[in-house]
């Protein structure tokens, strides 16, 4: 069985790289344990681009009004640039995306672009989309829940991304929730320069990373902000939401203890907003991201 795999695998790749693996191929033991090997070294990138959102204006500030950023299939977000030339998500490898947390059944569920996933989600279904817009609709495998994610760009100034993410009860029951929107900010050229070290902090309501005037990343001295807007939808009086920073690039565990930092000074991080919401059938919570 895992021999027709690995066939059927390679008979999907290039060409080229194909009739490298077919010279090699043989039934023994070692040469099996060699290309799984060579395929495990292989980069696998799931924060793929699929829906491509530009705005642009003059004269707002160092690089003009601009904003450019690309939603994968599943929702996440495969870059963020703003000003123009300043990439803060996809810097070899965009972090960023979503979790649930049942709370009471410990039901857990996240997809965090490149990071990880949970595996435990049905495929993707897009609902809309237009030149501004893009809405997407993802299940859980076990039925329980539905989100629903309008994803708008507005061109400001200055220009935003707002991210506005419904929860749909598929329990049958009143139950609690954490909603999470996490992502890894990253000095724009990291990739390239290999220094991913900047500043992280939260306030009540936004989480964010940014590279100082004085001690900029190839000159680019930005950040990039996760900010909650508004209320959550329909509002209880057990609502909250909470804005953390962490000194790791690893994605929040949706009911585990959150890993969260105090301020970070020149170094690694990523930021999140958590959402504690009583989802009857549906609940609506709303955040964006802005370059500052």
């Amino acid at each position: 069985m895992q021999l027709a795999k690995i066939n059927n695998t390679i008979h999907n790749l290039p060409t080229g790289l194909r009739r490298t693996f077919h010279m090699r191929f043989t039934n023994s033991a070692l040469t099996f344990t060699a290309i799984a090997v060579l395929f495990a070294a292989i980069p696998v990138h799931a924060a793929t681009c699929s829906y491509s959102f530009t705005a642009e204006k003059a004269g707002y500030f160092q690089g003009g009004d601009y904003m450019q950023y690309c939603i994968t299939a599943n929702g996440t977000f495969a870059n963020f640039q703003s000003p123009a030339t300043t990439e803060m998500i996809n810097q070899d490898g965009a972090y960023e995306g979503y979790g649930i947390c049942e709370l009471g059944g410990n039901y857990s569920y996240y997809d965090y672009g490149d990071e990880g996933n949970s595996g435990n989600w049905s495929a993707p279904t897009l609902v809309k989309q237009t030149t501004s817009e893009v809405v997407i609709s993802r299940s859980t495998a076990d039925g329980r829940w539905t989100l629903v994610q309008t994803i708008t760009e507005v061109p400001g100034p200055p220009p935003y991304a707002k991210v506005t993410m419904t929860l749909e009860n598929g329990t049958g029951y009143v139950t609690e929730v954490v909603l999470i929107r996490y992502a890894r900010f990253v000095p724009s050229d990291a990739g390239g320069s290999g220094n991913y070290k900047e500043n992280y902090d939260s306030t009540v309501g936004s989480t964010f990373g940014y590279t100082g005037e004085w001690t900029g990343n190839g000159g680019n001295a930005f950040g990039l902000m996760l900010q909650n807007v508004g209320f959550p939808s329909p509002n209880s009086s057990d609502d909250f939401w909470l804005a953390w920073v962490a000194n790791t690039w690893t994605g929040p565990a949706p009911c585990g203890e959150p890993n969260v930092s105090s301020t970070i000074i020149n170094g690694i991080g990523s930021g999140f907003l958590s959402y504690h919401v009583v989802v009857h059938r549906s609940a609506t919570v709303t955040a964006r991201y802005m370059s500052f």
